[in-house]
């Protein structure tokens, strides 16, 4: 770590300077990209975890009853996923209170792992599915 990021991953847990730091350190934060939602309740932003699961479950309403927004919701849904991955480790230091930029470490570590294993199986559902949706259409 550079001296530059050091003295500013020493300020405590909520300083602009040292969140800033810590994101560009600490990189892109999977567990929040795959697991936007459930990411944001449990990082000091509940009520956008809450909105963004509201959001999920109307528009698979919406999917269900047959109105066509897949192409809108999944865009959207991707800046909202890009914006956590991105900035994910920065939101976790401001509100969360870490005394450390280890403790932040070790705490997101089980998120990038848990999100990394899940995106991996997601995009393996959607590969069987649209498999599966392939060989219906062609019998």
């Amino acid at each position: 770590m550079g001296p530059q990021i050091q003295q500013e991953a020493e300020q405590p847990s909520g300083h602009k300077a040292a969140a800033e730091a810590i994101s560009r350190k600490l990189g892109f934060n999977w567990g929040a990209f795959f697991l936007a939602p459930v990411w944001c309740l449990f990082n000091g932003r509940a009520g956008i975890g809450v909105f963004l699961i509201i959001w999920n479950l109307a528009s698979q309403a919406a999917a269900l009853i047959g109105i066509e927004c897949c192409v809108v919701v999944l865009l959207i849904d991707l800046v909202v996923a890009l914006y956590f991955g991105t900035q994910g480790n920065e939101i976790a230091w401001k509100e969360e209170g870490y005394s450390s930029i280890e403790e932040l470490r070790r705490r997101q570590r089980g998120w990038n792992i848990a999100g990394i294993i899940l995106g991996i199986f997601g995009i393996i559902l959607i590969i069987f599915i649209m498999i599966g949706v392939a060989q219906l259409d062609g019998n």
